[in-house]
């Protein structure tokens, strides 16, 4: 089929208007609604660009040659305008015109030769055959290059509604590994295949983002497709690279959306790795995501004593019960004296439950988890184990003073003695995250 019809524009050098009238046909061809005419759109497209450039460098050659030889005869002339009637032909998608000069200098035109076999009735069937029309031809010539198109498409539709079904997973979509089924599909590799994905998923993780931004109430605890994610994804299908594609495709509202998250985080895994081929492979860690917040609320001390009254409640149920019928039934003494002299061993429990709990990938105890609250550093990272063994060490030295410690840490205003001591603070993330989402709202 003509590309420039598909485009809707005349034949033109202008690589530029080529991308405008694709972007603007993209529009009204979804790759995900109608993907077999977004093919064919983008097939065209591409045929417009390297049609453009050939008549481009012809264009250039023979002004080259006519500042060169600038007194040619007729037949010269007669030959320039032969291969530019041939270049027309061909940008239109018209049959090939072949002019043959005669014995005698004249050049005799096809439809001459036409009627000469239309005189020859043993020549209708090759007639025929040459009057098939240029769709047909297209059609024909592009099923026996692309063999394997309708399986694209097939393999087109299954990976976007895998994409569907893991942004449906609001546990394991933020996980890189989680989105490995990318780069297993047999067609990442096509130019073509590769950017159809990219834009449907592109669009869709836009959309999912915008929608909990926008949602409202309903919306405020909807997660949001993280930057590593996006991260991941852009090395696979080079969003950045094609910026003003996207832009032109899609609403610039959304692109917006994708383009700022993707500049707050660096993935160290390179997708495409196990793709390329040609070099080793080696196992990489997977980086671990940490959001960042304009502004972080830190945890009161009412809802952090209530917190560490449930973790003294919750191990003494795991730990204390246990230790009492053993002491009972051991030492035979009466319940309340085996649970009095539990309750130290209990607490020895609960600051190694706390130091283990708080350095771990959730960053709290049961109790602050419960709450909202994350244990940090002062860069409001994840605590190392030994920055987090000195804060439990802390906590059990301010412990010591009692109701003291208790009274001096009421007016500290969050900021408790031992956070001070092991420069670590208690985040109500919750809250945080909330304030974050009201201000995404505002702008």
């Amino acid at each position: 089929m003509n590309p420039w019809a598909i485009l809707e524009i005349n034949p033109i050098t202008d690589a530029r208007v080529i991308k405008r009238a694709y972007a603007k046909k993209l529009k009204q061809t979804r790759p995900d609604e109608k993907p077999e005419e977004f093919q064919a759109l983008h097939t065209a497209y591409k045929q417009a660009l390297k049609l453009a450039e050939q008549l481009q460098e012809e264009t250039a050659g023979h002004a080259e040659a006519s500042l060169e030889t600038p007194s040619l005869g007729q037949a010269g002339n007669t030959s320039h305008e032969k291969v530019k009637s041939e270049r027309v032909a061909v940008l239109e998608g018209a049959e090939e015109v072949e002019v043959r000069p005669s014995a005698d200098g004249i050049s005799t035109p096809p439809v001459a030769e036409e009627l000469s076999v239309k005189q020859d009735s043993a020549s209708e069937p090759l007639e025929q055959s040459e009057r098939v029309s240029p769709d047909t031809q297209q059609s024909e010539s592009h099923e026996t290059q692309d063999p394997d198109r309708d399986l694209r498409i097939k393999e087109f539709r299954r990976v976007l509604k895998q994409v569907d079904e893991m942004l449906n997973n609001h546990l394991e979509m933020s996980l890189e590994k989680s989105w490995d089924f990318l780069t297993k599909s047999p067609y990442m590799l096509d130019e073509e295949y590769n950017w159809n994905l990219g834009l449907s998923v592109f669009e869709r993780f836009a959309q999912f983002n915008q929608s909990a931004v926008e949602g409202g109430k309903s919306a405020r605890f909807r997660p949001q497709v993280t930057p590593n994610i996006l991260q991941y994804c852009d090395q696979l299908f080079d969003w950045r690279g094609n910026a003003s594609y996207l832009y032109q495709a899609l609403d610039e509202k959304l692109c917006n959306s994708i383009f700022n998250s993707l500049e707050t985080h660096e993935s160290r895994i390179d997708p495409l790795q196990g793709l390329r081929g040609g070099g080793k492979v080696e196992a990489q860690s997977e980086t671990e995501f940490e959001e960042r917040y304009e502004k972080y609320f830190f945890g009161d001390f009412v809802p952090r004593s209530v917190a560490l009254f449930l973790d003294l409640v919750m191990t003494y149920m795991a730990v204390g019960s246990l230790a009492t019928a053993a002491m009972m039934k051991l030492f035979d003494f009466p319940e309340a004296v085996a649970a009095a002299k539990v309750m130290p061993f209990c607490f020895g429990a609960y600051l190694v439950f706390a130091w283990l709990f708080e350095c771990s990938k959730l960053q709290a105890t049961p109790g602050k988890y419960i709450m909202g609250y994350r244990v940090t550093s002062q860069k409001f990272e994840r605590i190392g184990y030994l920055r987090g063994l000195w804060r439990t060490v802390s906590f059990a030295f301010t412990s010591a003073f009692g109701l003291i410690a208790w009274i001096i840490n009421f007016f500290l205003v969050g900021k408790l003695l031992h956070d001070r001591l092991s420069r670590t603070y208690v985040i109500n993330m919750r809250k945080t995250h909330e304030e974050h989402l009201r201000r995404l709202r505002k702008a």
